[in-house]
């Protein structure tokens, strides 16, 4: 993770941070615990756009905590949110011309998760009302072939029919973007917002379980069991911008002698350990199931507890329904799953050393 430009390694950190953050509110009543989880999450919301669920998952839980404290963190929950809402919706005005707070990515992420379901229904082009909606249905129908190769190419539910250029969407931008002589960013972001999710939704709603079935289930299964394509890639030596970033001079560059990501037992041994992970939480779910009635948790345990996992459950369904899952989205949730199983095993052995 470290060895990308990118915005996971910083969002993980700050989702331990925010779940840390929470405990010791809940705990402790911590006012130094309040002004540093606001701070996390209004960094956390302009880092990436899935913490935009967090506050929504814990409010509800700060709730349940007497005192002063509760409502502080709740107002100034929702007055961040409101700021960071704003300021987006300014940037998008300023950047694009366009007055919305969504850049369209999400339109974009709905309209490549429905091409894995495409080929599975019968969608008639007469069976859509809008002109732009059977233009872009005719679009995509003609390029099904590709689409399919795409697809079946990989083991994987993935974004790659959203990100190639040589692709369908970003195909039809490129023909938008001629027909309306506009420029990428705002084209983009029209899309996104406008037809594609249009056309992405109307998938959705008329074919539902199909979406459950090509689409969800795939992603869901890969989530919990990430295929090897889901894992961490750290093939980065071509990339350009990393010396630039950096300030290195190419020809100065020091390469690692072994690469482990590319060694045939990587990704055996990644599957591996992620199954062990799963038996792990699940046996310890069952153990405290089984002796639930000898657990003692107190009010503020199970609203730590209960909080943490209403965060998962949110976090991991809204991911499953409408991103196609890469590692390193869910990385952040191992910060649940080490609480979890510490929050149990420490009801569990701590119950039979008493006794």
């Amino acid at each position: 993770m470290a060895n990308w430009i990118m915005s996971d390694l910083l969002f993980s950190a700050q989702v331990y941070f925010m779940i840390g953050l929470f405990i010791f509110i809940i705990k402790r009543k911590s006012w130094v615990a309040v002004a540093f989880y606001i701070l996390i999450l209004f960094t956390a919301l302009h880092v990436r756009y899935s913490a935009m669920v967090f506050p929504f998952a814990l409010i509800p839980f700060f709730l349940m905590k007497k005192g002063k404290i509760r409502w502080v963190v709740v107002l100034l929950s929702i007055f961040v949110f409101h700021t960071f809402y704003s300021q987006i919706k300014k940037s998008m005005k300023e950047t694009t011309g366009i007055e919305q707070f969504s850049t369209g990515f999400d339109g974009w992420n709905y309209i490549n998760n429905v091409l894995y379901v495409l080929p599975h229904i019968d969608l008639k082009v007469e069976n859509l009302k809008f002109p732009k909606l059977k233009e872009l249905h005719t679009f995509i129908m003609n390029d099904m072939d590709t689409i399919k190769s795409v697809i079946n190419s990989d083991v994987r539910v993935s974004t790659i029919i959203l990100w190639d250029p040589n692709l369908t969407l970003k195909q039809y931008l490129f023909k938008t973007m001629q027909e309306k002589q506009a420029s990428y960013l705002p084209t983009f972001v029209k899309l996104g917002s406008g037809l594609y999710k249009d056309y992405a939704f109307y998938v959705m709603m008329h074919y539902p379980f199909s979406y459950i079935r090509y689409y969800c289930l795939p992603n869901f299964v890969q989530t919990f069991y990430p295929s090897p394509g889901c894992l961490p890639n750290a093939d980065v030596e071509k990339h350009k911008e990393i010396y630039e970033y950096y300030e290195i001079e190419e020809e100065n560059a020091m390469l690692p002698k072994y690469d482990v990501l590319k060694s045939p037992h990587y990704h055996f041994t990644m599957k591996m350990l992620h199954l062990i992970t799963w038996a792990i939480i699940i046996g310890i779910g069952i153990a405290a199931i089984v002796k639930r009635k000898k657990l003692v948790f107190s009010f503020d345990d199970k609203v730590v507890f209960w909080g943490m996992l209403a965060f998962a459950v949110i976090y991991y369904a809204s991911s499953i329904f409408a991103a196609a899952m890469e590692i390193r989205y869910t990385i952040s949730m191992h910060a649940i799953q080490f609480a979890f199983c510490y929050i149990l095993l420490n009801k569990l052995v701590g119950n039979q050393k008493k006794s």
